[in-house]
């Protein structure tokens, strides 16, 4: 998506991207897709061997690499934000936020750029992109999951519910065959109970104890499904990111969440990893044996001061800042170079700090890690004071190296 890993253009070439939402892998062909958001398009790598920056080999709802055209056809998309792969038939389920779930035969044998899909759930006809609160109907379906056997999960996120499609056989338009978070296919509340969803945002299957993971995003939880056997409408078995099935308060903790997104079961080590969208980080929880409202057991995203490994469940903002391990949102406004001691003073006008590196004899970093800060009397501190020790919204730096 980018020629390295310090750009973030966004552009509609056969190498970049724009807003990837979504990926699938085909761990038999090798191949990764890629939901191009923003481009309309499905890009298709061949990940067998990696080269950064490297080209797509395919695109799906554009006929060529540089067309960004949002349509509601049989060979367009607009929109696509969800994937999922059945390896088995090699069908790739595209969600689109023109409420529509697209069907692709991506056989290796038969993939073409702008191919036409083969089928489409939740409107009756390739162009239909019209929302709906019915058994057969979508209203901006997120994330898609697929069993592995015949059945399609589909997060249906403005209805507050996910749908189950029987797709062994495929009818377009067809009814889905049952309904989570909701009492029926046309009841759409949005209370935290033991029964029922607000904006499901994530799914994630495991196909050994027959558990749906689902984040309930406005409700701050993960709520897990016995879907061994469905019941419309029936009781989720557990909760995560909240003591109990009627609390959803949002929380920065170890056994909290705030807006969780993404959901994904990694079954040799019983894992869920869970993406919260304002904690700006990555939980895992040991699922082996839930406990309501258990606490994680590991995170991505933010560490304690003294060594950049240990988890930190406190902290919430981007990049881990303030701290050792990331920068504030207003950024480094200015810096300036010691080359006589070798150190780096950085201007941080966001979180009023000035942070200083040390350097090496040729002034190049040792590490990313700041020795020491001015401004502030921590690495965890933003107050803005007028004092001796304390700045503002720095912005600007000169250093006298003769002077010091």
């Amino acid at each position: 998506g980018q020629p390295t890993l310090y750009k973030d253009t966004a552009t509609t070439t056969q190498s970049g991207l724009n807003t990837p939402r979504s990926v699938a892998f085909d761990s038999v062909n090798q191949r990764l897709f890629v939901a191009d958001y923003v481009n309309d398009r499905v890009l298709v790598y061949d990940v067998s061997t990696i080269t950064n920056g490297e080209n797509a080999i395919y695109v799906l709802g554009q006929t060529n690499f540089i067309s960004d055209i949002a349509t509601s056809t049989q060979s367009g998309m607009f929109g696509p934000v969800g994937l999922a792969y059945d390896s088995a038939n090699q069908r790739l389920f595209v969600s689109q936020t023109s409420h529509c779930i697209t069907v692709y035969n991506v056989a290796t044998s038969t993939i073409a750029n702008g191919m036409n899909a083969i089928n489409v759930l939740g409107q009756s006809t390739f162009t239909g992109n019209t929302s709906a609160m019915t058994q057969s109907r979508l209203n901006t379906p997120i994330a898609l999951e697929y069993d592995g056997a015949s059945k399609l999960f589909v997060a249906d996120s403005v209805n507050s519910r996910v749908i189950v499609y029987d797709v062994a056989a495929i009818t377009n338009g067809e009814n889905a065959i049952n309904v989570l978070g909701q009492s029926s296919f046309v009841t759409a509340t949005s209370t935290p109970t033991q029964n029922q969803l607000h904006v499901p945002y994530g799914i994630s299957y495991d196909t050994v104890g027959k558990r749906l993971f689902v984040s309930d995003r406005t409700d701050n939880r993960v709520v897990v499904y016995d879907v061994n056997a469905i019941t419309n409408g029936e009781n989720a078995v557990n909760v995560l990111g909240q003591s109990n099935f009627t609390n959803s308060t949002a929380t920065t903790t170890q056994t909290g969440l705030a807006r969780p997104q993404a959901v994904t079961y990694e079954s040799s080590n019983n894992l869920l990893y869970v993406s919260e969208f304002d904690n700006n980080r990555i939980v895992a929880y040991d699922v082996n044996s839930i406990v309501d409202g258990e606490a994680a057991v590991d995170l991505i995203g933010h560490y304690m001061e003294n060594d950049g490994i240990t988890p930190d469940y406190t902290k919430s903002s981007v990049n881990s800042s303030p701290g050792l391990y990331g920068l504030s949102s207003g950024v480094v406004y200015s810096n300036a170079l010691d080359t006589l001691n070798h150190r780096l003073f950085s201007a941080e006008n966001g979180n009023g700090r000035i942070l200083v590196f040390n350097l090496d004899s040729s002034n190049r970093l040792i590490d990313k890690t700041p020795d020491y800060v001015l401004g502030q009397s921590t690495f965890f501190y933003t107050s803005s004071a007028r004092t001796q020790a304390s700045i503002g919204n720095v912005t600007g730096l000169a250093i006298d190296v003769s002077g010091q």
